[in-house]
């Protein structure tokens, strides 16, 4: 038995020490199995006929925001250590140019143009040590803890996830 005890004891300590591994994921992980879909929420209309200017198409684009706000997570992937690769829309720019904090989006332009992804396809970053040297648009790969937190960055757009980064790999 005490052989057992002391095999466990070094068992878990041996695994506890062992290095983290990543999921590697794609954006579209990051989609609940009941995707919004824009054309459902008007299905009953004909949006050929409606241009830009016309204020039914600012209620309707809206509407899509505030559903997109609230777009369905995977929740299969809370708390779980993920790598993931994207772009950076910064939200803090320091002095020196660093980063403390930034959305991670799925492709170029994503957030600068309107209208931004859904939630489920942005990921607000949270830096311990601040990312020197970043740029807008950089690509990025973050590996770190995907956690189901809403974030609401105003114009930027709501993001459904937080990364907690333990490692972020620049492209250059």
């Amino acid at each position: 038995m005490l052989f057992i005890g002391l095999f466990l004891v070094l068992g878990f300590g041996i695994h506890q020490n062992t290095p983290q591994e990543y999921q590697k994921i794609q954006w579209h992980d990051l989609i609940s199995q009941d995707p919004i879909t824009p054309e459902t929420l008007f299905v009953n209309m004909n949006l050929n006929a409606i241009s830009d200017s016309d204020p039914m198409a600012q209620e309707m684009l809206q509407d899509i925001l505030a559903e997109w706000a609230n777009a369905p997570i995977n929740e299969l992937l809370n708390d779980h250590a993920v790598n993931i690769s994207g772009y950076i829309v910064p939200l803090d720019w320091a002095e020196d140019r660093s980063l403390n904090e930034f959305l991670l989006v799925p492709y170029f332009g994503a957030c600068i143009h309107s209208p931004p992804p859904p939630a489920n396809q942005i990921i607000y970053v949270k830096m311990d040590e601040p990312l020197k040297g970043a740029r807008s648009m950089e690509e990025i790969s973050i590996s770190g803890k995907l956690v189901i937190q809403r974030n609401d960055a105003a114009a930027m757009g709501v993001s459904g996830y937080t990364i907690l980064p333990d490692e972020i790999k620049r492209y250059e």
